[in-house]
């Protein structure tokens, strides 16, 4: 049998780590995109995770969508800085590197990333235009409530 190349065994380990707090498996979607710009430039003190600028941000199932800090691909630091970041989300920014994403089907996951990168875009042209307004912690709990329902009535038709 051919030896797991370094790369491989690194995601592997970070797949371990993300869904060993998980109760369910599931599928992950992790992807280098430009989303990572949403999150300001390196060593930018304003550097934060991505706010509820838009309703949507709770498709990622919470009030923001998290950024994780940097830390070397392949290392256990970053797969515990991703767990940290999925604790309470499907989805998190990885500074320098990316997003992931969550879902109980590759196609789940990969919708949200999709979700996540089209939010961190226009994220990107929101700040351009000078201050954000964000919703606030109490709306996004109803959104996130609402998101657990939202459609399941049209797809048992």
């Amino acid at each position: 049998m051919q030896p797991v190349p370094q790369r491989q065994r690194a995601k592997r380990r970070a797949a371990a780590y993300v869904f060993q707090p998980k109760i369910e498996p599931g599928c992950r979607h992790g992807q280098n995109t430009r989303c990572e710009k949403a999150a300001k430039p390196p060593g930018d003190p304003k550097r934060k995770n991505i706010p509820a600028f838009h309703y949507m941000v709770a498709v990622a199932g919470g009030g923001d969508i998290p950024l994780v800090p940097y830390a070397t691909f392949g290392t256990e630091a970053l797969s515990r800085n991703v767990v940290a970041g999925l604790k309470e989300r499907n989805a998190c920014l990885m500074a320098n590197h990316g997003q992931i994403a969550l879902g109980p089907t590759p196609a789940a996951a990969l919708e949200l990333a999709q979700e996540v990168e089209t939010l961190a875009a226009q994220y990107v042209r929101v700040l351009s235009l000078g201050e954000v307004h964000v919703l606030d912690a109490a709306e996004m709990r109803k959104v996130v409530k609402r998101f657990k329902s939202y459609g399941q009535e049209a797809q048992k038709g």
